[in-house]
């Protein structure tokens, strides 16, 4: 999960944009879960816009989580689609 963070903060310094509290709360949590199920989770959270890039990176090379919940979370259906492409 350390490499999950890692990528997270090399995505933010190459998009210029500033690591969020809540995302990384997220990857915190997952982290200490000794479970097999590894959702990430931002439902009904405010992700800011600027967040957008970073997360479609982040997502495009992620193997650890096995549900990704972005419902109410102010990514559009046209940004998820187009940064995870």
């Amino acid at each position: 999960m350390d490499q999950f963070k890692t990528l997270y903060y090399d995505y933010c310094k190459t998009y210029n944009v500033e690591p969020n509290e809540i995302i990384l709360g997220e990857i915190q949590k997952i982290s200490n879960e000794d479970n097999q199920t590894k959702i990430f989770n931002l439902s009904s959270l405010n992700i800011p816009e600027e967040q957008y890039t970073v997360l479609g990176k982040l997502f495009s090379h992620d193997s650890l989580y096995t549900s990704i919940h972005l419902n109410d979370c102010n990514l559009s259906s046209q940004v998820l689609t187009y940064e995870l492409l």
